[in-house]
């Protein structure tokens, strides 16, 4: 008995050490795209791993990277947009998104 939970522990251990390994290579992912993005690279304070694991784990990824595409087109679209600040640009675009969906979505 004590060899099969040795083996189921040693396989949760095993899946548990692929799950963070998946993880870190998503948020890995995430920083370079931040650290690559015309405007995001830029930003005072700049994205840290902490932050981008909090929007990633709020958020979901799928989310993120599309949000980040109409984040990108729509600083693009007019020069005088730049901001100093693009992690409170991030999470207000974000909260907003999240109140318009409340509110689509709310029944009277």
């Amino acid at each position: 008995m004590k060899d099969a939970e040795k083996i189921v522990l040693e396989e949760f251990m095993r899946a548990q050490q692929e799950r963070e390994k998946r993880w870190q290579e998503l948020v890995d992912r995430v920083m370079q795209y931040i650290e690559s993005h015309p405007f995001f690279s830029k930003s005072k304070p700049p994205f840290d791993r902490d932050f981008v694991e909090s929007l990633i784990t709020f958020y979901g990824v799928e989310t993120l990277r599309l949000e980040f595409k109409k984040m990108t087109l729509w600083l693009k679209a007019d020069p005088r947009r730049q901001k100093k600040n693009y992690r409170r640009f991030v999470v207000n675009w974000l909260n907003r998104r999240d109140q318009k969906i409340y509110l689509e979505h709310r029944e009277y």
